[in-house]
């Protein structure tokens, strides 16, 4: 387990209507995003931002707060895809997505359907 993933479950606590794995994926698909952006297509920081710790809580702030209507992939394409200015890394950063949170089933609907957190 990597820092992010253990300092993210220290800090949610994810409802078991969540898949969860919820917290591996979104490290691994973050990992992938700066290994894309940064690596293969070599974008700067200051192009796209970083893709940090502050990141993924962003993410999963919204996805838990009790007024979010969005699916994560909704959520992921606002905070991760919209930054991204490079065709090609969008798409690419988008298969990826597709592959980690949308799994096995072709055409499934987002598998992490908001759950209202229980306030």
């Amino acid at each position: 387990m990597d820092d992010y993933q253990q300092i993210l479950m220290n800090l949610y606590e994810i409802p078991k209507e969540n898949d969860t794995n919820i917290i591996m994926k979104l490290t691994s698909f973050n990992s992938h995003c700066q290994i894309i952006v940064y690596e293969k297509y070599k974008l700067s920081i200051n192009e796209v931002g970083e893709f940090n710790l502050r990141t993924l809580t962003k993410v999963l702030d919204i996805f838990f707060c009790k007024d979010n209507h969005h699916s994560l992939i909704e959520i992921l394409k606002l905070v991760y895809i919209s930054r991204i200015r490079n065709k090609e890394a969008r798409k690419e950063i988008r298969r990826i997505m597709n592959e980690i949170f949308e799994g096995e089933g072709e055409g499934e609907k987002d598998k992490f359907i908001k759950v209202q957190s229980q306030s």
